[in-house]
């Protein structure tokens, strides 16, 4: 667990940076997709998307969690298909991070996260380019 100071260039210079952007999606959806068949499951969203995320799943109720992990599936298996492919993953994590951003606007926020999280990773990003 760590500490962090974010604010909303810090998605979006995370973003902005395509090559780091894609490699870091790349690796989460690597890390979902449990089997290797390249598509993310709906149990395998399930598992791994709260770690991703870094919900804390321990002080919400399960029936909460599973409903956002649904909702948030169907709305990006866009072609219906059951599964969430590499591309509909990388639309689902842009939207997320922008969606981030917008809600925590200019003002820095001191956040604790996970040492292994998506979110650690992109405020490593911010701080490699200091």
């Amino acid at each position: 667990m760590g500490l962090a100071i974010i604010s909303e260039s810090t998605f979006i210079d995370f973003i902005e940076d395509r090559d780091e952007f894609e490699n870091h999606a790349k690796e989460c959806f690597k890390m979902m997709d449990r089997n290797e068949d390249g598509v993310i499951s709906r149990d395998e969203f399930n598992e791994g998307f709260h770690k991703l995320m870094a919900l804390e799943c321990e002080f919400r109720p399960k029936e909460e969690i599973e409903n956002l992990c649904q909702q948030v599936f169907e709305r990006f298996d866009e072609d219906k298909s059951g599964n969430i492919s590499d591309q509909e993953f990388q639309c689902l994590i842009r939207e997320i991070l922008m969606a981030m951003a917008r809600s925590i606007g200019n003002s820095p926020v001191l956040v604790a996260l996970h040492s292994t999280s998506f979110m650690m990773k992109i405020v490593q990003h911010e701080t490699s380019k200091s």
